[in-house]
C-alpha cells in the first residue's frame, strides 16, 4: 500500500485517498483468498452498530501502514451509504475510531441524496463529498447550499468535478 502512495507523491506530487470501506478492506487484505474468511466484515456495515474488533484491527493495520506517507490526503469511509443500506451508527462509530487512529488526516463520505447528508454524512466525516444527480440547472447549487447548512463551518465540502461540466 505504501508504494502506491509514496511513489506517485514523490514522482509527481500526487496525493491519494485511501478507502476504508469494509468492502474495499476485503480486497486490500486479500480476504477473498481465504475461503469463508471476511465475508461477515463486508456485511457488518449493514448489520452492526459499530465496527467489530476484527474490523478495528484491519483499520489499525491499514492506518499504521499509511498514516506517515506524505502522499496521504485522507480516508474514504463510504460511497453513497444511504442507498447501500449502511447503518449511520456504524459510520459514526467508524469515524470516531479513525479520529483516534489518525487525527491528522480527514475522513470523507460521498452522499447522493440530501437526506443522506443528514443521516449518513455530516456526523461521520470531516469532508462531505456530495454527488448530486439531476439535469435541473438549480439542483446542484441547491444541493451544495444544503450541504453548507447541514455541515456548518466544521465540515469541508469536496464536489465531484463532473458536475461543473453539466
Amino acid at each position: 500500500v505504501t508504494k502506491q502512495l509514496g511513489e506517485p507523491f514523490r514522482e509527481r506530487g500526487q496525493y491519494s485517498i485511501v478507502s476504508i470501506e469494509p468492502g474495499r478492506l476485503f480486497s486490500t487484505f486479500k480476504l477473498w483468498q481465504r475461503p469463508g474468511a471476511g465475508k461477515e466484515l463486508v456485511e457488518e456495515i449493514k448489520t452492526q452498530p459499530a465496527p467489530t474488533p476484527a474490523m478495528q484491527e484491519l483499520l489499525r493495520q491499514l492506518v499504521a501502514a499509511v498514516r506517515a506517507e506524505p502522499g496521504l490526503l485522507g480516508y474514504y469511509l463510504a460511497d453513497e451509504p444511504e442507498i447501500n443500506n449502511a447503518r449511520s451508527a456504524y459510520l459514526e462509530a467508524m469515524y470516531k475510531a479513525m479520529q483516534k487512529l489518525d487525527p491528522y488526516h480527514p475522513v470523507m463520505i460521498t452522499n447522493d441524496t440530501l437526506d443522506g447528508i443528514v443521516t449518513h454524512g455530516a456526523r461521520a466525516c470531516d469532508i462531505l463529498n456530495p454527488d448530486p444527480y439531476s439535469p435541473d440547472w438549480d439542483y446542484v447549487p441547491n444541493f451544495l447550499k444544503r450541504c453548507h447548512e447541514v455541515g456548518g463551518p466544521d465540515k469541508a465540502i469536496m464536489l465531484t468535478l463532473w458536475h461543473s461540466s453539466t
